[in-house]
């Protein structure tokens, strides 16, 4: 090899290796994976059973953030039922998986994450259909990104109140933010970011 095609072949290298260095990589939403990782940097605790996370949730007994996966199918259909449809404002579905986020503080400011998968995508329409048409907010857009639809719901009025619908295939993803004094405490926006998906202060 000659010398000039080493050098060459040197400037191609460092080139390629700038560019690798100097991309961030892109989360991944819809990944409950990705949602946990997000939620033990955020410093939640990840419970240790469905009970807990049943229990937490009915008497809103959480001090920082709580989070919990499904350990398989049964658990995902009670996660469904009782924590993401306990009025039965959506339609019914066979939930295979489902990761809970929520977060609380003395405040009062709270932001619930909520990941589920459905068996069939014609329910996961229907599900984020009827999410898209709920709620009377100020602000509100819709439209697709990264290959996922999302509905934005947001309303500022002293004190701040957004929700987020996504869904990518059999996927749904539901945010619910608040804050009483019109201030997040809880570096909300951080937390939405780290898992890839719009904040609903983007309405």
């Amino acid at each position: 090899m000659t010398k000039v095609k080493r050098i060459i072949i040197g400037i191609l290298l460092l080139s390629f290796c700038l560019t690798s260095f100097g991309c961030k990589k892109k989360k991944e939403a819809f990944n409950h994976e990705v949602l946990r990782a997000a939620a033990k940097s955020y410093g939640a605790t990840e419970l240790e059973d469905l009970d807990s996370l049943l229990e937490k949730m009915k008497f809103f007994e959480v001090e920082g953030g709580i989070y919990y996966t499904a350990a398989d199918e049964s658990e995902a259909q009670i996660m469904y039922d009782q924590v993401i449809n306990p009025i039965n404002e959506y339609p019914d579905c066979h939930a295979k998986e489902c990761t809970v986020f929520f977060s609380k503080d003395d405040e009062k400011d709270h932001l619930y994450i909520l990941l589920f998968t459905t068996k069939k995508e014609i329910t996961a329409k229907k599900i984020y259909e009827v999410m898209a048409q709920s709620g009377d907010f100020e602000n509100v857009s819709s439209g697709e990104k990264d290959g996922y639809e999302y509905t934005l719901q947001y309303e500022d009025d002293g004190w701040i109140s957004g929700r987020g619908y996504y869904r990518k295939g059999t996927r749904i993803a539901m945010i619910h933010m608040y804050s009483n004094d019109g201030d997040y405490s809880g570096d909300f926006e951080d937390l939405i970011e780290d898992i890839g998906l719009l904040s609903p202060e983007n309405a």
